[in-house]
């Protein structure tokens, strides 16, 4: 698709991108006429378009946001399914659109651009696995009848079509402003997550109808979608303290509140893999170890004071909280009771239905078909797609092949992270790519033995920061450090 030049009337076009957009919302939710949603999703598209044409770092806001239920503000995914769209929500509507927008704009690739040549094996990978995602949606459906093509669509291919929003980062993404106004925006997300839980808990009450909350101790447990904006503003955040960058900065209060929001998720998966992210991170910035110790101290009694001005109660009882809820998590674990023996249960139960379908997994199935009720109903609740643990979730869903592929993009993609690390002379892109390797990689090898960030829409967020990381090399590197390549493989 051709990208035009930004033009005067860029901000006229950019306001009634945002005009049609609300517009189209506020169509789709009145309970009118069918021809009424079908409009409001005419608006939708209209708007899409125009972010796909001139501003796509704007689609991608829009797109994360939507993914991530706008950060627990609104549960969009749960009240604007679109019955006529097959159970589609409005995420799944513009993914289509930037399918199309792909398509489009691969065949305007020219082959000579250093950007292409270095990473056109990752973008190639990329698309086989948005292929096999819909040869196994018709596999589920049409080959195996195991699932009807609504369920296949909305549970499986619904959540794996989204690996085709790192391609459209990679072909549209191509300014500076892009990525800092992406990455301004992660920070933000970060800053509304944090508020939700901190601001829940000194009210003692969720804030908002979409916050869920669970009671551990004195502590409110806010499960906000987004926990990983945090986790990008702390870790990011604390990088470029150590290693200074001109091209971002990120205040120390800001750190202070998102990592005091994280914590108060009492998730001790999540505060283990951020610990061995530190540690990580620390590890490639041993040169600045004497500023990094530095930075690392006053970091430490800047989060204190900000929690003490916060909340009196929630300080005293936060690491009584959290060490409570490790020992008991260890004590559950010696006792065969805990969360991580149940889903060490499931995934056993769940191999043994792998063992009959290990090239192509059990394809994408949820309740609703014979194959559910006879081979997975009396393994228990989910043993194949399940959001408790990730790795072996994609593994029975999407088979060999399928881990396979997406693994290996993966690895890959930590690797060419790794290896601008290493090359670039800017401070900026040598902080970006270590800060998101180091995200990439915990969250997908560690964290997802409780989580399954990878098979979800909310792998939106990790395709981003990939991108971001790939693309900032040949937009902020000089002409002269661009025109040797390199290859990791």
């Amino acid at each position: 698709m051709i990208k035009p030049e930004r033009t005067k009337n860029s901000q006229h076009l950019l306001l009634l991108s945002f005009i049609l957009a609300f517009c189209s919302i506020s169509l789709i939710v009145l309970e009118g006429p069918q021809f009424v949603s079908i409009l409001g999703g005419i608006f939708s598209l209209s708007a899409v378009l125009l972010w796909i044409i001139y501003f796509p770092d704007v689609l991608l806001m829009v797109l994360i946001s939507l993914c991530f239920d706008v950060f627990g503000l609104y549960p969009v995914l749960q009240e604007l399914r679109l019955p006529w769209a097959y159970g589609a929500t409005p995420p799944d509507l513009i993914l289509v659109l930037v399918l199309f927008a792909i398509l489009t704009k691969s065949f305007r690739i020219r082959p000579g651009e250093a950007w292409w040549l270095d990473y056109r094996y990752l973008l190639n990978l990329n698309w086989v696995i948005v292929i096999y995602v819909i040869f196994l949606t018709i596999y589920s459906s049409f080959i195996t009848g195991r699932s009807p093509l609504n369920y296949a669509m909305r549970i499986g291919e619904g959540h794996f079509l989204y690996y085709s929003t790192f391609m459209y980062a990679m072909l549209f993404i191509d300014k500076q402003r892009h990525v800092k106004n992406l990455i301004n925006f992660i920070r933000v997300a970060g800053i509304l997550v944090a508020l939700f839980s901190i601001c829940s808990n000194i009210t003692q009450r969720p804030i908002t109808n979409a916050v869920c909350s669970a009671q551990y101790g004195s502590i409110l447990r806010v499960g906000v979608p987004g926990y990983a904006f945090s986790l990008f503003v702390i870790l990011f955040g604390y990088i470029n303290y150590v290693r200074k960058s001109k091209e971002i900065q990120i205040f120390l209060l800001e750190i202070a509140t998102n990592l005091v929001g994280f914590l108060l998720y009492l998730a001790r998966m999540w505060i283990i893999s951020l610990c061995l992210m530190l540690i990580i991170s620390l590890t490639y910035l041993r040169k600045g170890v004497t500023k990094g110790a530095t930075v690392a101290t006053l970091f430490a009694g800047v989060i204190a004071l900000v929690a003490i001005c916060i909340s009196p109660d929630i300080v005293s009882n936060l690491t009584t909280d959290i060490s409570e809820r490790f020992t008991s998590g260890y004590q559950e674990f010696r006792s065969g009771t805990s969360s991580m023996n149940i889903r060490f249960s499931q995934i056993r139960m769940g191999y043994e239905l792998f063992r009959e379908t290990p090239i192509w997994g059990t394809g994408f199935i949820r309740e609703g078909s014979p194959y559910w009720e006879n081979k997975i109903a009396p393994y228990g609740y989910a043993v194949t797609y399940c959001a408790d643990y990730g790795l072996f979730s994609i593994l029975y869903t999407t088979g060999l092949i399928g881990f396979s592929l997406i693994t290996v993009f993966i690895i890959l993609a930590i690797k060419e992270m790794m290896h601008i690390f290493h090359k670039s002379k800017n401070v900026f892109v040598k902080n970006l790519a270590l800060g998101a390797c180091v995200i990439v990689g915990v969250d997908y090898f560690v964290t997802q033995f409780a989580g399954n960030c990878f098979g979800t829409k909310q792998v939106t967020f990790y395709l981003l920061l990939i991108a971001l990381s790939l693309k900032s090399y040949s937009i902020f590197e000089s002409g002269e450090n661009r025109t040797q390549g390199f290859h990791p493989i």
